[in-house]
């Protein structure tokens, strides 16, 4: 009887098919790549199969990760005894995520590990902390994306793209993952500092292209609303409805007009990260006023400026001409040197670095807000 057995992986981070495998060997979580004498990638398909000698595994355990095109990663994993890989379904025991958590994870980079107990720790356990807290609150319901959604009800305590074996897709998944929880932590603390909370049902979709509003909340201007990634393109805005009422409000046509000047594209994203607006709480508003008043936009920005120097002139610029805001500002988690703050400041854009729990930006942020 031979004792060897192939698996197929499929080598694509977490955005769509997930289908990964690993070995736990004592406190270590263990690629199965490592007990593979052979391996070869499927033509052009991502997939890698291995070829795997069960002698080098009995006594073990095997876990498989899973996840669908249609649904993403799955809340759970398969577990089951290593010499029955390959014709495991039916005795695999179904576990949480959490499962792995005291585990050492031996396929990390260097550089993941020191992400880890550097950003992670400082930064990015908060917020998933506080927004813990906030989703626990009576009759809170947000909705993120579904990875977000995960990290933030499956009790794990390591982020969730380290389930990718593969160093590139991992990367990916993560810088995905992180730039959302900094973004909706800024947006769920500026809606809290408000007092933007009612005592009715708080339902929120944190989605691109919405057609509502995130919260409202009083203003200068009477009723002001906050927007996540408000995008005003016309296939796209509105989920949809501007496409399907077949014309551009009105009370949209300059920022159209404008982007159209600057952008000189059509194709051109324009979706800024939280936009305050005045008077308008869905999309129907938008049809019965002239014109919109923005009030603030913010967009925030969760890596060094190295990362994001190249969108001062293509993205932050821009947005301030086109939506013409009362504020401009970048949020950054980072900090940021006084001479780009001074290049930005002088075109009306405000930067507030350190933007984290208990960073100094965070005060600040709130109290530029509180000004509208």
């Amino acid at each position: 009887m031979s004792t060897f057995t192939k698996v197929i992986e499929e080598n694509r981070g977490l955005n769509t098919s997930v289908m990964y495998y690993f070995v736990i060997d004592g406190n270590k979580l263990v690629h199965i790549s490592q007990y593979a004498v052979s391996s070869e990638i499927v033509g052009k398909t991502g997939l890698i199969e291995y070829n795997i000698d069960l002698n080098k595994l009995r006594g073990k355990t095997i876990v498989e990760i899973v996840g669908s095109k249609a649904s993403g990663l799955y809340d759970s994993l398969y577990a089951f005894p290593a010499e029955y890989l390959g014709n495991h379904y039916e005795i695999a025991s179904r576990l949480p995520l959490s499962y792995l958590n005291n585990l050492e994870f031996t396929y990390l980079t260097q550089e993941d590990r020191e992400f880890l107990l550097g950003d992670w720790k400082k930064y990015y356990t908060p917020m998933i902390e506080q927004l813990k807290a906030f989703y626990s609150l009576p009759n809170v319901f947000i909705f993120p994306q579904h990875l977000l959604y995960l990290q933030l009800k499956t009790g794990v305590n390591y982020p969730l793209p380290f389930l990718v074996p593969y160093p590139e897709g991992r990367k990916r998944a993560l810088g995905s993952l992180t730039k959302e929880i900094h973004q909706i932590w800024v947006t769920i603390r500026i809606i809290m500092g408000l007092g933007a909370i009612s005592a009715k049902n708080f339902i929120s979709f944190f989605k691109q292209s919405s057609s509502h509003s995130i919260a409202t909340f009083k203003c200068r201007c009477g009723d002001c609303s906050l927007w996540y990634e408000f995008d005003i393109h016309p296939l796209t805005m509105f989920s949809g409805a501007g496409w399907r009422e077949k014309e551009i409000p009105n009370s949209l046509k300059e920022f159209y007009e404008r982007d159209l000047k600057i952008s000189k594209s059509k194709k051109h994203p324009l979706r800024p990260d939280i936009a305050i607006l005045c008077n308008v709480k869905n999309y129907e508003d938008f049809y019965k006023i002239e014109k919109v008043i923005v009030r603030a936009l913010i967009e925030c920005k969760n890596q060094d400026i190295k990362q994001w120097r190249k969108d001062i002139n293509a993205q932050i610029i821009p947005y301030k001409q086109i939506f013409q805001p009362d504020i401009a500002i970048v949020a950054s988690l980072k900090k940021v040197p006084e001479s780009i703050k001074a290049q930005l400041n002088q075109q009306g854009i405000k930067i507030i670095d350190e933007v984290y729990p208990r960073g100094k930006g965070e005060k600040e942020l709130l109290e530029v807000i509180k000004s509208l």
